[in-house]
């Protein structure tokens, strides 16, 4: 019986450590009264030590361990524990055997004797390090996005499968009249009309929209010149909009420049008009003059 109990506990021994590797964990438990502290054995990779080194040690050595940044806040928050408030969450760095840094996230509690004072701390501690890592990545990239999304000078929209707006920058909102919020609560073929007309059923809006998915998804690039955007103030604003997949579009607002077009238009129509009549005038007067002797002749 005895030795099928110390089997079944050298097992239930052997599946925690794994457990811990697995989670890059370890458990500590330190005697304050002692300095003594003990670490499970799947500390020895995450804190870079080997053999007796990374399961005992002392709580002052360990403390000499971490970043000095870090090390007062935390021997404050193990002089906060009362009996009242024995458990504790928190992260830190700390020196690993190698003198590289690893980021530790420790959840812990206390135990106290009669007089309150704390006899065991113990608790898992979890290399967090990758995580860490990864989150300043993402914050750095975010800053990136950030940065080029705000300092185009062309509106920049992004859109889900069903055309929810949900994400713009200032000059795609400033270009149309909305807020950034207002927008961010809007489709985008609710803003789009049909060019030389000032409305437009939801219902062929949509279908419009989704039309203009299944061709964006069919191209890795697609472009659609000029379409037409309605912004707050009721006017039509014409737009060149270059899409990338159906996802996200930068916006260009042209109607200066239609504008432009449009009256140079104007002109050489109105050129075209009077050379015609010109002609026609000279071509009426022909006849007449070819009466003349020098015609004749």
């Amino acid at each position: 019986m005895a030795e099928e109990t110390g089997a079944a506990l050298a097992l239930a021994e052997w599946r925690m450590q794994r457990a811990l590797l697995a989670g890059h964990s370890f458990t500590f438990d330190w005697d304050p009264t002692t300095d003594q502290v003990q670490r499970s054995d799947s500390c020895a990779p995450i804190l870079g030590l080997a053999g007796e080194a990374a399961i005992r040690d002392t709580g002052r050595d360990f403390f000499q361990r971490i970043h000095p940044d870090d090390r007062d806040r935390f021997v404050q928050i193990l002089h906060s524990l009362t009996p009242e408030m024995a458990n504790y969450s928190t992260e830190f760095r700390v020196r690993r055997g190698d003198g590289a840094m690893i980021v530790l996230e420790e959840i812990g509690k206390a135990l106290f004797d009669a007089d309150g004072k704390p006899e065991r701390i113990f608790g898992v501690a979890t290399d967090i390090s990758i995580r860490r890592q990864s989150e300043a990545e993402l914050r750095r990239s975010e800053a990136r996005y950030r940065l080029l999304h705000e300092s185009l000078r062309d509106g920049f929209v992004q859109v889900t499968m069903n055309g929810l707006i949900v994400d713009c920058n200032e000059v795609y909102s400033r270009m149309l009249g909305y807020s950034t919020e207002e927008l961010r609560l809007l489709h985008i073929f609710r803003l789009r009309r049909n060019v030389g007309t000032t409305s437009r059923s939801p219902s062929s809006a949509t279908r419009s929209y989704h039309e203009d998915i299944r061709t964006y998804t069919k191209r890795n690039i697609a472009e659609k010149m000029e379409p037409f955007s309605l912004s707050s103030c009721g006017q039509n604003l014409s737009v060149m909009m270059t899409a990338n997949r159906p996802r996200w579009a930068t916006v260009r607002d042209i109607t200066e420049r239609k504008k432009n077009e449009d009256e140079l238009k104007a002109l050489n129509d109105e050129l075209e008009r009077r050379v015609e009549i010109r002609t026609q005038e000279l071509q009426e007067t022909r006849p007449a003059s070819c009466t003349s002797k020098s015609c004749r002749r």
